[in-house]
């Protein structure tokens, strides 16, 4: 089953990002992006940083995983439910194959998953972060295709840099310090190229 409504795959290699385009559809927005990896090496690519704090606000999005080359296997195509509501995380299986390509990595002071305790000033909530990692095993080509239904909070892309987001790289972990005088609030910043998403 494919989700795509409308436009080619957007391809957004791990090597050099090219800029995916956008998709609007009828629940929200479609994100394309394609990694690889070459050699005997194993890759862990960032598609987007997700934010969530201490109210109703929630990110939901569908994530279809389709393998394009390598070699035919049983792992060729699956769909994930990525769901983030207050300091809750999960990436559910829902069709295709079973193989995890998705996973979630933490953040927060010495690898937390709470990114930020109101009471240590700053931000007014509390706040928890995750950034969404795709693998993609050795030789292979795959696509990922986001459909968000919601972010509740901010939206952006690499317009706005992702320290700017959270003052963390990614396969990184913040300090304290860090934790404690972040105030930008939730949402989801994706890793692609400015221009790809709105900046709002």
């Amino acid at each position: 089953m494919s989700l795509i409504v409308s436009g080619g795959i957007i391809r957004n290699y791990a090597s050099s990002l090219s800029p995916p385009r956008k998709t609007r559809y009828a629940g929200g927005l479609s994100l394309h992006m394609n990694y690889s990896a070459s050699a005997a090496t194993t890759t862990n690519n960032h598609l987007c940083r997700i934010i969530t704090q201490a109210d109703w606000g929630m990110v939901t999005m569908l994530v279809h995983v389709r393998k394009r080359s390598y070699s035919i296997e049983t792992e060729m195509d699956s769909l994930y439910r990525v769901e983030a509501y207050y300091d809750n995380f999960n990436i559910d299986y829902v069709s295709g194959d079973t193989r995890p390509q998705i996973s979630f990595q933490t953040f927060g002071p010495s690898g937390s998953g709470q990114i930020h305790e109101n009471n240590n000033g700053g931000y007014y909530r509390d706040a928890w972060g995750r950034d969404l990692v795709a693998t993609v095993p050795y030789y292979q080509n795959i696509d990922f295709e986001l459909n968000v239904m919601s972010t509740s909070g901010f939206l952006r892309d690499r317009t706005t840099p992702l320290t700017t987001v959270y003052n963390t790289a990614f396969n990184s972990t913040a300090s304290q310090s860090v934790a404690d005088s972040w105030g930008f609030g939730r949402g989801v910043w994706f890793n692609s190229a400015p221009g790809t998403v709105e900046d709002t």
